[in-house]
């Protein structure tokens, strides 16, 4: 029987099996360098796919750092997957989950949300009746 596989990153040289994955017995890649390279991916995945939506918030024109961005469906009844759920997946799908959306800022994507909130609370609501009494600007 071979000697068992000895742990040894292939990006660091690291070799303590307590920085390695327990579950799967990758031996190859630390935790730390796994976790470098998972982000790595996801910010490109994403710098690609805010270029490919136009590279700016289509409400406010913001032009920025792709942290920034949401990806907002136009329909959420046509929504499959949410983005945070899906980063991993190949760029054709995303692409196809891509031209169901809209890239918004954090902040417009927050409003538009809130927007839709509001105006589903019944008039008696505590919130409409501060919002139209004219308290949300203090």
């Amino acid at each position: 029987m071979p000697a068992p596989k000895p742990y040894l990153c292939k990006h660091c040289g690291e070799t303590d099996p307590q920085k390695f994955f327990k579950q799967n017995q990758m031996k190859s890649c630390c935790l730390k360098c796994h976790t470098i390279h998972v982000h790595q991916r996801q910010r490109v995945l994403k710098l690609k796919a805010v270029e490919y939506l136009g590279g700016k918030c289509t409400k406010c024109n913001y032009i920025g750092v792709p942290a920034v961005f949401d990806f907002h469906h136009l329909d959420p009844s046509e929504k499959d997957f949410s983005w945070g759920n899906k980063r991993t997946s190949n760029w054709d799908n995303l692409k196809k989950e891509l031209d169901k959306c809209v890239l918004l800022c954090s902040n417009c994507h927050r409003e538009l949300h809130d927007a839709e909130w509001f105006d589903g609370l019944p008039d008696h609501h505590p919130e409409k009746l501060r919002r139209i009494g004219g308290l949300a600007e203090r």
